[in-house]
């Protein structure tokens, strides 16, 4: 009887053929009456498939990130670094190879079995007035094209971060009136300054640089009081100690200067110093700004 490919007779006399088992093969073939046939076994290591025609139609199972180099052999290589494989079968008497990684790609790790284990490597940006650190050290394959680098930012103090975990990290000097720590931190508003003065300087804290605006002047206690509207706004002893004069008192007691009608103040704090001092009943007071 005519037997077909993949198939034997079992049973002599047997009108019916059988199918050769998982890792086997058998060519076409006549069995004559009273007769019997057997399946070839696959050479070892090619066992996985069904049941094949010829030797060749043996097969390996291949797993991912893996690739058979040599014709024959049941030995299975780890795809480089930048290339990769899906699993995969192969037949006796062939070889399999594993795909590059698309274009651009750093690397891969090794032994991977799909575009998505492709990398691009990133390394910190250069920036001025601060350092960066990258996000990822590798940005894998979306499937249709490598994320851009990210960066942390660390900015100087004095210095406001944009970008931060972004591709486009910087850092930029605060403006006169604002501050910042450094690191991550934006530029932030002062508010150390008292009223009737204006910011001269940025700092890397809440404590910017600050002069009184024109008509004022810095008292003892770092406010700006106005000085006197009389047309004076010292008064000047011999010894050479000048007292401003303000439009109005900022301390009890005070110093009172008459001029033109209008009476102008210094101020006084206890206690004797050099310069002028005013003693009110018991007590001896010094003039100050």
């Amino acid at each position: 009887m005519s037997v077909a490919a993949a198939k034997y007779v079992k049973t002599a006399n047997d009108s019916s053929a059988t199918a050769c088992g998982t890792g086997t093969y058998k060519a076409a073939h006549t069995v004559y009456y009273g007769g019997t046939s057997t399946c070839n076994s696959c050479p070892s290591g090619y066992d996985d498939g069904a049941a094949a025609s010829a030797e060749s139609g043996c097969q390996i199972s291949v797993a991912g990130g893996k690739y058979v180099g040599t014709k024959n052999s049941a030995t299975l290589s780890d795809c480089a670094s930048g290339t990769y494989k899906a699993a995969h079968s192969v037949a006796y008497g062939s070889t399999s190879s594993c795909g590059s990684c698309p274009a651009t790609a750093s690397g891969s790790d090794s032994g991977r079995d799909a575009a998505t284990d492709c990398y691009v490597s990133c390394s910190a940006k250069s920036i001025s007035n601060g350092t960066t650190t990258v996000v990822n050290a590798k940005e894998y394959y979306s499937g249709s094209a490598y994320p851009a680098c990210t960066f942390n930012v660390n900015c100087n103090a004095k210095y406001g971060a944009s970008g931060n975990k972004t591709t486009s990290p910087a850092c930029t000097v605060c403006a006169t009136g604002k501050y910042s720590a450094g690191g991550t931190a934006a530029c932030s508003s002062c508010t150390n300054k008292p009223s009737n003065s204006s910011y001269t300087s940025n700092a890397s804290s809440n404590a910017c640089s600050w002069s009184c605006n024109d008509g004022y002047n810095k008292t003892a206690d770092n406010q700006c009081g106005q000085f006197c509207g009389a047309g004076i706004t010292h008064l000047h002893l011999g010894n050479g100690v000048s007292i401003p004069l303000y439009s109005s008192a900022r301390t009890s007691p005070a110093i009172n200067v008459k001029w033109n009608d209008t009476v102008c103040y210094g101020s006084l704090s206890s206690g004797k110093a050099t310069g002028l001092n005013v003693k009110v009943g018991t007590t001896t007071y010094h003039a100050v700004n």
